[in-house]
């Protein structure tokens, strides 16, 4: 099953990838003057916008842990996130849960409360995301949504079918080989509170960053209710790129659904350029962070390993 799964995953990169050098070919006169558009300091504004995004991803991590009643400082939480984040561009999916492990243990995390930090962590990512996205397009632009899900039922159905076949398949392995379901997390109001806002600052920031590259692509300034659904269709994205399996790092679903909610709005091909790049920016964000926390992490390890000596 893993081997078919690691293959999967190999086939559908490969794929993505083709379409894009692909259109990029077919396309590359109105593509090469979306490039000539974009501005340094957009770029840096979205880098920026993405690098605190990513702070508030490794605070939901430290929420997590804090659910299971155990605590870890919230150095060593970003540290572990921005390292194990490396791991989801690899084809597979299981390396970033294997390098997450790792990091733990050295830690002193024991397996259950990896196990269930884990499950909590990543089911706050998932339903967040889809709250926020759903939410807020419904606030701003219900027609848009709407005529999407109009134009687009069938293979909408057809997704959402595959989705639960899959989940009960995965659910049903899971009981097969006796694993225990993560016990109740330990909420209190306070918590919740925290949670909640960390979230709507995740999905606010990460958003904005995309909606800074897109702004390059119209004549005039983006009215409000305009950057709120960019901001919120991206966190759809986010959370139904999050649920393909073969997907690495959602790679090409998060794109997919994005292009397809700006159809009205935004041309294909400035469509497609501002999603590929802002996964470009991304990854940057993501190989800084992981190369920055595993110098800390390692240095801190050598003083603990010194110490212990």
């Amino acid at each position: 099953m893993k081997k078919l799964r690691h293959i999967l995953n190999i086939v559908f990169l490969a794929l993505v990838l083709i379409f894009i050098v692909r259109y990029s070919i077919l396309h590359r006169e109105q593509i090469l003057a979306a490039i000539m558009e974009i501005r340094i300091r957009v770029l840096v504004i979205c880098f920026l916008l993405l690098f605190i995004g990513k702070m508030f991803l490794a605070i939901n991590m430290y929420q997590s842990i804090r659910l299971t009643g155990k605590k870890l400082h919230p150095s060593a939480c970003l540290n572990i996130y921005n390292i194990s984040q490396l791991g989801k561009y690899i084809p597979g999916t299981v390396f970033m849960f294997i390098g997450r492990v790792g990091l733990l243990k050295d830690v002193g995390i024991d397996g259950t409360t990896m196990r269930n930090s884990m499950i909590y962590e990543f089911a706050l990512i998932v339903g967040s995301a889809f709250v926020y996205g759903i939410s807020v397009i419904l606030c701003v632009q219900t027609s848009s949504l709407l005529s999407i899900l109009k134009t687009y039922n069938t293979a909408l159905m057809i997704f959402v079918a595959v989705g639960i076949v899959m989940a009960g398949i995965a659910f049903l392995i899971w009981r097969k080989k006796g694993y225990a379901i993560a016990s109740f997390p330990k909420l209190t109001g306070y918590r919740s509170g925290i949670i909640v806002l960390n979230s709507f600052f995740i999905w606010t920031f990460i958003g904005l960053s995309y909606v800074a590259l897109t702004s390059t692509y119209f004549d005039q300034s983006l009215q409000l209710p305009q950057i709120v659904y960019f901001v919120g269709l991206y966190a759809l994205a986010y959370a139904i790129g999050f649920c393909v399996p073969i997907a690495p790092a959602g790679i090409g679903v998060r794109e997919g659904v994005i292009v397809l909610g700006l159809s009205a709005i935004l041309p294909t091909e400035a469509a497609i350029l501002s999603v590929t790049l802002h996964r470009v920016i991304y990854f940057i964000v993501d190989v800084i962070l992981g190369a920055i926390s595993f110098i800390i992490h390692t240095g801190l390890q050598k003083k603990k390993i010194s110490k212990v000596s």
